[in-house]
């Protein structure tokens, strides 16, 4: 989203790079297609959902703990930004097909409506509470002249509150 040009030029990268990250984020949309297809021949889509979706969020890790992993290399950062936001949204993608196949075998479609109104409403103001704390965290950085340590906290407490998500739910 919209805080992807600001990440790219925290680790200063090109403008190609920058580009790369944009295309990838988009292309990893395709991984639905063939996830459709292999998905619906699945028996267990919970499973599926549940392992994708957590390597998913692990990829969160990476911008967190580049500077950590790889301090006098910053030239690769981008580059291995964009791999793993194409790796991750590519797993995203398969997990988001794994999960509406799954929804759509346990909830009636007499009640659907009802039952994603009523699940979706929190949801989004918890988002919204979320997007607002993580920008205050990032002007924050900012005005310390580290904006990418604001991006290390962001992505490291997502990671870690997304897989705790899954496993908490559905190990």
């Amino acid at each position: 989203g919209a805080p992807l040009p600001l990440l790219m030029q925290s680790v200063e990268a090109s403008g190609t790079q920058q580009g790369w990250a944009s295309a990838a984020w988009q292309l990893a949309m395709l991984a639905q297609l063939p996830a459709a297809i292999w998905i619906s021949r699945m028996r267990s889509r919970k499973r599926l959902w549940a392992v994708v979706n957590t390597v998913h969020r692990l990829t969160w890790f990476v911008p967190a703990l580049l500077p950590v992993w790889l301090p006098s290399r910053p030239d690769l950062w981008p580059w291995l930004i964009i791999a793993s936001f194409a790796a991750g949204n590519f797993l995203a993608n398969v997990g988001t097909v794994a999960w509406q196949s799954w929804m759509a075998d346990l909830v009636p479609e007499t009640s659907a409506g009802r039952f994603w109104n009523r699940r979706q409403l929190p949801l989004g103001f918890c988002l919204v509470a979320a997007t607002l704390l993580y920008g205050v965290l990032l002007d924050r950085a900012e005005g310390l002249g580290k904006p990418l340590k604001g991006f290390q906290w962001v992505f490291g407490i997502c990671a870690v509150c997304g897989v705790l998500d899954l496993w908490y739910r559905d190990w």
